[in-house]
């Protein structure tokens, strides 16, 4: 007789327990990946360096290499592999902020208030910090670090893809509101000669991004303005780019819409970044990303038919849905004429 449900107990065991998951928080917060990146090291070596004890350290990197996650080729030495390499800092395709992120106390103690949060219908981190997440961010500079930092790894996973999905080179001028420090208006400007950009988002967020156009050589195309996208956009824009409307509940999302669309004019398009929940069981990122938003922000992922009617709700018109081959896809609107 097969063992069957034996399996199913085990993997339920192993998905539900914090293992994996700490064990590559303290990995990626001891910097291990970086300095294995020139080759392979001893444990004690290497909890020299960080300066903890070596038992626990081996201990583990040992139960990260039975997931995958590093090789000990020798008994006590470790070394990178192709899962362990996105651990380590300043490459393309890190993940090790995120990886930070996920463990940091102030987003770890926000999900220890799931359950209570859902009685309650407040958020998780709420529950946990007396307070949302933009205003605690403010008060703690390593936390907003360790948050942006794991932002823009999230991004940049998906921002050549973005750049190259839609034909931006018939674009005259791109706004795109949200935008942070401009890192996915760099990838589409720096992939497109034509457009130039407006780099949109609150008070001094799009001067901190001025450091980043001058590195790409793009500080002439871009113009930086400050404002609330809850109360008014720039105009002059052709093309309207937005990455955040899954930050918001359904009402505010329709609010910051409205926004946009009052800047557009008629044959100004909105191309919104986000991720599409898949239809029921079928495997989806934005299901598993869809808890993050109701845990930390209130916010959610979308079907497409969400976003449709959320775009109908701001005055606008979904065109199309254009797949990126990331997470992400271009959800294309139009002004609905009034």
């Amino acid at each position: 007789m097969s063992d069957l449900p034996g399996m199913h107990a085990l993997t339920l065991i192993q998905l539900s327990s914090p293992w994996l998951g700490r064990a590559l928080y303290v990995a990626a917060k001891l910097g291990i990946a970086d300095l294995l990146a020139k080759g392979p090291l001893p444990v004690a070596e290497l909890a020299k360096r960080v300066k903890v004890d070596a038992d626990p350290l081996y201990r583990t990197l040992r139960a990260l290499t039975a997931s995958g996650i590093f090789s000990e080729p020798t008994l006590g030495v470790f070394e990178l592999n192709p899962a362990a390499e996105p651990l380590q800092s300043n490459l393309p395709h890190s993940v090790r902020s995120i990886v930070m992120m996920f463990g940091e106390p102030w987003h770890w103690s926000a999900w220890g208030k799931y359950l209570e949060a859902m009685y309650s219908g407040s958020i998780a981190f709420k529950e946990a910090h007396k307070s949302d997440l933009f205003p605690y961010l403010d008060q703690d500079r390593e936390a907003r670090t360790i948050f942006d930092n794991a932002m823009a790894e999230f991004s940049a996973l998906g921002h050549i893809k973005v750049a190259r999905a839609y034909d931006f080179g018939r674009v005259s001028k791109i706004v795109d509101v949200g935008g942070g420090v401009g890192r996915l208006l760099i990838s589409i400007l720096g992939e497109h000669a034509g457009p130039s950009g407006v780099l949109f988002d609150l008070p001094g967020v799009p001067e901190a991004g001025r450091p980043l156009l001058q590195k790409a050589g793009l500080e002439q195309r871009v113009t930086l303005v400050d404002g609330s996208f809850f109360d008014t956009v720039p105009t002059g824009g052709d093309l309207y780019l937005t990455t955040v409307i899954h930050n918001w509940p359904d009402d505010r999302a329709v609010d910051l819409l409205k926004t946009v669309r009052q800047a557009m004019t008629p044959a100004a398009k909105l191309l919104m970044v986000e991720q599409v929940v898949a239809a029921p069981n079928k495997k989806s990122p934005a299901k598993w990303l869809d808890l993050e938003m109701l845990a930390l922000v209130g916010g959610r992922e979308r079907t497409e038919e969400e976003h449709a009617d959320l775009l109908k709700r701001g005055g606008l018109r979904l065109l199309r849905v254009i797949p990126t081959g990331s997470a992400v896809s271009l959800l294309e609107a139009e002004v609905v004429a009034s």
